[in-house]
């Protein structure tokens, strides 16, 4: 349900089989699980001292210190009625929890006291995070997103846009705007301060799926008519489309070479040459379509996929090097490089955030919002 990296290196990951494990990321080997949660641990984060802090659907927040081969908790505070959903850290020692009755709680990890409780949403709150300027935004089942000063009990300022005649499928913030793909088969560039849309992209035969910005800031998009097309945003035209895949294109990556890696629900893999479009080679080896593809620190390629595994390929030979289990039933949330865009998918809606800390939303219903941090106004 949820990963985060040690101050040492090592990888903790919650599960909903009610355990937290350790990882050793050289070698795979688990070497620790931690218990004591008594359901599903849904979220789980590093604290500033090197401690770990855990959700869990049991109502508790646990705190616990990880040593070489094992763990042990320190402390254990309840949320009375709800159990905990999502979590954030701040940097005030204050952890922030989100639970199924609807509140989000402020906890002092110093005296382990519940400080607050605070209300505003409608249905329970599913995701959390801490933005740069110690603010928290939170998103629910309501079908809302909020941005929180905890000094307060209200959101800041929202821009509503325009909506798409159907589901919002992928967005992005960008200098030029927010980008969003949609079900209605369109790619729609709304004004950021007015919430007008500026230009319609048509072109896909089917639903957007995917959206990236290349580095010379043309527009990439994957669609579920099997197609890759290349916008040139300046004059709203298609440069360039790439056929080769046999399902939709949901995952984008830019390589260290400027070709460009998708993902497919085909289960593959394709590396392509932006400059001849061509497909230069094709990655084979899930079971089920593939969810996300990046690029991780020494230069080989990462995927997921829904048949419940990690892939690491080597991009010169094509040959998978290594593949590690997940759980395939939870979903996990895709973190991109530093200095990117981070982008959330869930079931009814996509989100997106910049490091002005400026967050579009795009929903099941077609809309599109751009929620403006009260510093920008």
């Amino acid at each position: 349900s949820s990963v985060c990296v040690l101050s040492d290196g090592r990888l903790a990951s919650s599960s909903y089989d009610k355990t937290i494990r350790i990882w050793e990321t050289k070698s795979g080997d688990c070497v620790a699980c931690l218990e004591g949660h008594k359901r599903e641990v849904t979220s789980l984060s590093l604290l500033i001292d090197g401690r770990i802090v855990s959700g869990s659907w049991d109502k508790a927040i646990r705190i616990w210190r990880v040593n070489e081969f094992n763990g042990v908790c320190e402390q254990i505070m309840t949320a009375d009625t709800g159990g905990v959903l999502c979590l954030c850290v701040m940097s005030n020692n204050r952890v922030v929890t989100g639970c199924d009755d609807n509140m989000m709680r402020v906890w002092d990890i110093n005296s382990y006291a519940c400080e607050r409780s605070i209300e505003g949403h409608a249905k329970r709150i599913v995701s959390l995070v801490s933005l740069s300027d110690s603010r928290v935004a939170s998103v629910s089942y309501d079908n809302t997103l909020k941005l929180w000063n905890l000094t307060q009990t209200k959101g800041d300022h929202i821009i509503p846009a325009h909506k798409h005649s159907n589901a919002v499928r992928a967005i992005l913030i960008t200098n030029y705007g927010i980008i969003s793909g949609s079900a209605d088969n369109s790619i729609k560039i709304w004004n950021s301060t007015s919430g007008k849309c500026e230009k319609t992209l048509e072109g896909h035969k089917d639903e957007v799926l995917s959206l990236a910005m290349l580095p010379d800031g043309r527009l990439v998009s994957g669609s579920n008519d099997k197609s890759i097309k290349i916008w040139d945003l300046t004059a709203g035209v298609c440069d360039k489309s790439f056929i080769g895949h046999n399902g939709g294109v949901v995952s984008f990556t830019i390589l260290s070479d400027g070709r460009l890696a998708t993902g497919s629900l085909d289960k593959t893999i394709k590396v392509w040459n932006l400059q001849s479009g061509k497909c230069d080679k094709t990655f084979e080896g899930h079971t089920k379509r593939v969810s996300v593809v990046r690029v991780e620190g020494n230069g080989r390629l990462v995927s997921t996929s829904e048949d419940g595994t990690m892939k690491i390929w080597n991009i010169q030979t094509g040959r998978c090097e290594d593949s590690q289990p997940f759980d395939k039933n939870n979903p996990i949330l895709t973190e991109l490089d530093e200095l990117e865009l981070e982008s959330y998918g869930f079931d009814d809606y996509v989100c997106a955030c910049d490091e002005q800390g400026r967050i579009a939303v795009g929903t099941s219903d077609g809309d599109v919002c751009l929620f403006i941090p009260l510093h920008t106004v």
